[in-house]
């Protein structure tokens, strides 16, 4: 007997534009993880709402291929799970990813904030050196 394979073309890789500019490969394992990790805290995660989940990943996948094949940044895919999750109607899941999600990037903010400050000091911006005569700058 002839078996004959069917050939399908492979799907070209998407990358993922990270908030500091890197280009890095689309990787669904970390939105299954966001919203297991979201799921947990607000409920039972049963065999049901493994295979809800495995169900909005699938279309949270779906639509970030259709949307933005050549590739995507990461606030367009963190609005896609938003989105989704508000159309399945997980009210409670979409709730826990969005604070989650504002949570870090009060986060981020406040290290760039401090990174961004300290970057002025060891260049010894004339602003930040003469605000405070008290300061030190050759510290």
């Amino acid at each position: 007997m002839i078996v004959l394979e069917e050939k399908t073309a492979p799907s070209p890789t998407l990358f993922v534009e990270k908030r500091d500019g890197r280009r890095v490969v689309f990787d669904v394992e970390k939105i299954d993880k966001a919203l297991r990790k979201a799921a947990e805290k607000v409920m039972d995660v049963t065999p049901l709402v493994e295979k809800r989940l495995n169900s909005l990943v699938e279309r949270i996948v779906a639509e970030i291929h259709s949307r933005f094949p050549q590739g995507v940044k990461i606030y367009e895919i963190q609005n896609i799970v938003e989105h989704e999750l508000l159309e399945a109607k997980e009210y409670a899941l979409a709730e826990e990813y969005i604070t989650y999600r504002t949570q870090r990037d009060f986060e981020r903010s406040k290290a760039t904030d401090i990174n961004f400050s300290i970057h002025k000091l060891l260049n010894k911006d004339q602003a930040v050196v003469n605000e405070n005569a008290n300061k030190d700058s050759n510290v």
